[in-house]
């Protein structure tokens, strides 16, 4: 079980959109960590300061969620 997690946690989202505004530095990420079943699904998160490492966090967890 522990490989099992392991392999879950290191494998690479599928997909990752990286937008950055120039006239205002605003940063954004749009994560797709699996499409298993062919759906994706997801929420929204803005924030000051938020990293792209933390919406790939939150993503690896939607899949979690909507495997359950």
């Amino acid at each position: 079980m522990k490989e099992q997690l392991r392999a879950f946690e290191e494998r690479p989202a599928e997909v990752v959109f990286h937008w950055h505004d120039a006239e205002t530095e605003a940063k954004g990420w749009v994560v797709i960590n699996s499409l298993r079943g062919g759906a994706a699904g997801g929420g929204t998160r803005m924030r000051s300061g938020l990293t792209e490492n933390e919406v790939l966090s939150l993503a690896k967890t939607m899949e979690i969620k909507f495997t359950v």
